[in-house]
């Protein structure tokens, strides 16, 4: 991906797919399944795309800051942003479940900010957490007890 626009390749004859316009500025994070394509970008927005109709999209707007990281799964989608938030969504629904705090700790702790990636600047997670790094601070959120 260059800059704001996307592009889909065939690696097996390397033709072009697909090229357009995804974000309004930089894209910061990319994940893929093999069936989508999530995108975070400068713009402060989650762009959706599915490999079998790429122009057609759904688009997540809740962050207040540049998107720095995100992590997908079939059911959730979670953002990390430089808001100091995380935010976790239905995937399939673009549905915002939860929103996270996770700044606050860093100011307290005189913590410096990281500095490309201010806020959440990395996540991962599984079934049961979330891990995310805000600057020098880790934070660990638990799924645990959540329907």
């Amino acid at each position: 991906i260059n800059a704001e626009y996307g592009g889909i390749y065939d690696i097996t004859n390397g033709s072009q797919l697909f090229n357009s316009v995804i974000h309004n500025g930089a894209i910061n994070c990319i994940e893929s399944d093999g069936s989508k394509i999530v995108t975070g970008s400068v713009d402060k927005t989650i762009q959706i795309r599915g490999f079998t109709n790429p122009s057609s999209s759904m688009s997540l707007k809740e962050h207040s800051g540049v998107i720095n990281t995100l992590h997908f799964d079939s059911q959730k989608i979670v953002s990390g942003s430089a808001d100091n938030s995380l935010k976790v969504w239905n995937a399939s629904t673009g549905k915002r479940l939860y929103s996270l705090l996770g700044g606050s700790l860093q100011v307290r702790g005189n913590n410096k900010p990281h500095p490309t990636k201010p806020g959440c600047s990395y996540l991962r997670y599984d079934e049961s957490k979330i891990i995310a790094s805000f600057n020098s601070l880790l934070r660990v959120y638990s799924f645990e007890g959540r329907g």
